[in-house]
């Protein structure tokens, strides 16, 4: 058997080294904002399910974009409020969202998910059954907390006489 010649040593110990090193720059640790978004989320549920159209908006960005189904996309959190005291005044929500899957980038975030729930008008008459997706894109704001910077959701249901 051959003894260990310096050279030897030194390369044992470089390979050692270079194995143990992480492939390419650590990852920043998101999970903070994971936990505030999904915080934010069940703020928004709550609002959804309370008729609270302050606290509803207070979840979105003021430059928020709003893409709801069979309706022309919105520009603004301003733009968004009529539509939203009109359907409270007129309907009664309670909806359960379930993330799939949020994903941070930076000072960016998207959040894409499933919903269900129930919507029933005031004025009585037939409830209509909620059962969709959703994608949210959130955006880190100045005083670091997060808001919606853009919705967009379908349902799975089809509409009344479409096939």
């Amino acid at each position: 058997m051959k003894p260990f010649t310096l050279a030897t040593v030194v390369l044992f110990h470089i390979i050692l080294i270079s194995c143990s090193r992480p492939n390419g720059p650590a990852q920043p640790d998101y999970s903070q904002d994971v936990e505030a978004i999904n915080a934010l989320l069940a703020e928004h549920i709550e609002a959804v399910n309370s008729g609270d159209v302050d606290a509803n908006l207070a979840g979105m960005s003021k430059d928020l974009i709003y893409m709801p189904p069979g309706q022309a996309l919105m520009r603004g959190r301003d733009t968004l409020e009529p539509l939203l005291r009109s359907f409270y005044d007129s309907f009664d929500a309670e909806i359960n969202m379930i993330p799939e899957e949020t994903v941070v980038a930076g000072d960016w975030a998207f959040q894409w998910g499933l919903f269900s729930g129930i919507q029933k008008p005031l004025a009585g008459g037939d409830s209509t059954v909620l059962n969709g997706k959703y994608m949210y894109i959130y955006q880190r704001q100045p005083d670091r907390t997060w808001r919606i910077a853009r919705d967009i959701y379908n349902s799975n249901v089809s509409p009344k006489g479409s096939q």
